[in-house]
């Protein structure tokens, strides 16, 4: 058991340190249907994603397509939505500008983590 958790910590060390430009966003997971926890788990790993913000360019890891990222302003208004497919960098408009919810959206669950613009 403790090589299996070396081995994790060591890819998770790995896959954390790619290089982004930009200053890393703060991303947490959050479960939102019913069924796909137990215990208040999710029932496999959950996967940790690295998103950096310049200017006003997300830069995204791999993996996220089909993805529903949403910009949402602190009144809960969505301000920006697309369907993430293939891009590893993503340009927000700049019309947008004060505080924001990042959310990437899947079925069963979402990443989440605030951005200022």
């Amino acid at each position: 058991m403790k090589k299996l958790f070396l081995i994790l910590f060591l890819f998770v060390g790995a896959y954390s340190h790619q290089s982004f430009a930009g200053e890393p966003v703060d991303i947490t997971m959050e479960i939102v249907k019913e069924g796909s926890e137990s215990n208040g788990n999710p029932r496999g790993p959950v996967n940790t994603i690295i998103v950096t913000l310049e200017d006003n360019v997300l830069t995204l890891p791999i993996g996220l397509d089909g993805f529903l990222l949403q910009v949402i302003a602190e009144n809960g208004f969505v301000a920006y939505s697309t369907v993430v497919s293939g891009n590893t960098q993503i340009v927000l408009p700049n019309t947008l500008s004060g505080n924001y919810e990042l959310r990437f959206v899947t079925n069963t669950y979402y990443y989440y983590g605030y951005i200022e613009l």
